[in-house]
């Protein structure tokens, strides 16, 4: 059977759209979600009931503003077993994302933007071996209004055990946003086998807090 040019066309516009749309994503994390603020709980409990665990308090969605942070979280044990954390907790009011109001972070019981901030310096968030990786995308905010900052992006190296910086992404100063909570960037690891990542805080000389909301991995086609 004879196929015209037009329709290899259509059909392979199809495919490719399918492709897009059925992608893996290998790590989906938002962090203003209730599975968030119960993991954040369980490893936070306070009163002196985790070893690992450094406050009193235990952990509760904090009110708005960088002053009303949850500053001790546990940075020994890995949340879902999966994702070890040096930072704080920070939320700030809800505004729309750049990618849409289907995208916009919010908790839906606190209405607050909830973010891992990165600890300044030198803060990271740590996250587990993927089998592959094809693009990493993370929704964040600078946490500086009139300087631009850069979070690395590290792998691990297992054969030496230690992180090889292989990305810095650059955050624009916050002042710069356009009525947005946080700016989407994204990076190709186009990596074929495993590979552990990690994004942290050391990149400036003099660096700033970073608010991450959300992280991405897809996996490698």
């Amino acid at each position: 059977m004879k196929i015209s040019t037009n329709n290899l066309l259509i059909l392979a516009f199809f495919c490719t759209c399918f492709t897009i749309q059925g992608q893996k994503l290998h790590i989906a994390e938002e962090f203003s979600s209730p599975e968030w603020e119960a993991e954040l709980l369980r490893l936070n409990p306070g009163n002196q009931q985790n070893d690992y665990a450094f406050g009193d308090n235990p952990y509760t969605t904090p009110a708005i503003g960088g002053g009303n942070a949850y500053n001790d979280l546990n940075n020994f044990q890995l949340y879902f077993g999966k994702y070890r954390l040096f930072g704080s907790i920070e939320c700030l009011e809800v505004q729309p994302c750049p990618l849409g109001e289907s995208h916009t972070h919010k908790h839906p019981t606190a209405n607050v933007a909830v973010a891992l901030r990165i600890a300044n310096p030198a803060g990271y968030i740590e996250l587990p071996e993927v089998p592959n990786a094809g693009k990493i995308t993370i929704h964040a905010r600078n946490g500086n209004k009139g300087s631009n900052t850069r979070l690395g992006l590290e792998r691990y190296d297992k054969n030496i055990g230690t992180w090889i910086p292989i990305h810095a992404f650059l955050l624009k100063a916050w002042g710069s946003y356009e009525g947005t909570r946080d700016e989407v960037v994204s990076f190709d690891v186009n990596a074929d086998t495993p590979i552990k990542l990690r994004l942290i805080n050391n990149v400036e000389v003099t660096t700033r807090f970073v608010n991450v909301y959300r992280i991405e991995i897809e996996e490698k086609l």
